[in-house]
This record gives structure tokens, sequence and C-alpha cells, in this order.
């Protein structure tokens, strides 16, 4: 299993098997949306253009993509993907989805975990939101994933609060020194 960011593989690999495999997924998840979603409401005029014309106005609104993709295979397929979009200081993750053959893996968690450690070491970030607070799935990936991220050696740690936010604060801050709080931004 490979773990490729969308503009990576992009940029990278333009023409590629993955890379049109996951321009592809992106197009096809982002010209359908959860009805009434905030993604839906803020794309609904955009939906409207052409396919290249909206992954430019994807990528210029600062949505990307990062993948779980097989590709020992003869052709790549795709097993998850997460969708974020990147704000002045946060990132916020929107979709998180496994295909339905390998759910109960820890595929999601691991996306996430590798995720979060590109974010770490290649952003400036340290605060993501993880959902809606009020989405039950949410709110059980966001306990796990703390938990597989303490076991783990990652370079950080990660605090998540009840309200959708996850902090990565430093692995050798002793835990005990993490504060706790609402948000971040309570901070």
């Amino acid at each position: 299993m490979e773990y490729i960011s969308l503009w990576q593989a992009i940029e990278g690999a333009h023409g590629s098997p993955i890379a049109a495999l996951l321009r592809k997924h992106t197009l096809m998840c982002a010209r359908n949306p959860n009805p009434g979603s905030v993604f839906d409401k803020r794309t609904r005029l955009a939906r409207r253009l052409p396919d290249s014309l909206y992954f430019y106005w994807l990528r210029k609104k600062l949505y990307g993509g990062f993948f779980a993709v097989e590709i020992e295979t003869v052709r790549p397929r795709l097993i998850g993907h997460i969708f974020y979009q990147r704000h002045a200081s946060d990132i916020h993750v929107f979709s998180v989805f496994t295909i339905e053959s390998r759910r109960g893996e820890g595929i999601a968690t691991n996306a996430l975990l590798n995720f979060l450690t590109q974010v770490w070491e290649k952003t400036e970030f340290r605060s993501v939101r993880l959902g809606e607070d009020n989405d039950e799935k949410m709110i059980k990936l966001r306990k796990h994933l703390a938990k597989a991220a303490y076991l783990r050696e990652l370079p950080f740690r990660l605090r998540a609060y009840e309200d959708g936010w996850v902090s990565l604060v430093p692995r050798e801050q002793p835990i005990e020194q993490i504060r706790c709080f609402s948000s971040p931004a309570a901070a």
C-alpha cells in the first residue's frame, strides 16, 4: 500500500496511470458531493466548469487529496482517500473514505497518520480539523487516531478535541504538559 498526495502525483508523474486514477477519482467525488454539505454549497457554481478548469479551480482554492493506493497489481487500485482544504493557519479534512471490502483493516487510520506526518514534516500547520464536531464516525476516528499516534514512533503526539480539532505537538513534550481545552483556538 502506498500513500500518495494528489498534487505531488500530478506534478511528478503527469499522465501516469496513478495520476490519472487520482485525478479521475477526485473529479468524481468533487462533482458528486454530499447534498447540503459545506463543500456542496461552496462548489455549486464551479461544478459547471469542464473537468480541466474545475480541477484547476480546486487546486487554486487549496483543496487537496491524499490517497491509499495498491500499486502491486497490474493496474493501480484506489483503496481510500482523504480530502482536505488548506486555510491560513490550519487544514480542514472533510472526507475520509475506505472502500467497503477493506474497512476495518485500519487503512483510514494509517492514511491519516501518514497524512498528518506529511503535514508535520512539510508545513508549519499544527492544527487540523477532522470532520465536523457532531459526526459520530469522525468522533470515533479522532479518538482512535490519538491512541494510534501515541503508540507509534511518530515525530509528534496528537491531541484530539471534542469539537473536531486535533493538535500536533512535539513528541518530546511530556503528555501532562499538553494543555486540554475545547479547541486550539481557545489557547
